[in-house]
């Protein structure tokens, strides 16, 4: 299991630019700063620094189970 810990939304906008960006997917605040998007860094930048949550726009893309 990845080492966790409690992170605030303070600390998560921070995290809000290319090279350096964190999203929240529910409960959960994912670090992307090394994930390289298909789609490209601008599919994800509307969620960077956890502004809203990401979790409608990841179903209703129509992902797979493996993404």
């Amino acid at each position: 299991m990845p080492n966790q810990k409690d992170i605030t939304l303070q600390e998560a906008k921070l995290h809000n630019k290319k090279g350096d960006y964190w999203i929240r997917m529910g409960d959960t605040i994912y670090d992307l700063s090394e994930f390289d998007h298909p789609g490209g860094f601008l599919v994800l930048h509307e969620y960077a620094g956890c502004k809203k949550d990401g979790w409608q726009a990841f179903e209703d893309q129509g992902h797979t189970k493996k993404a």
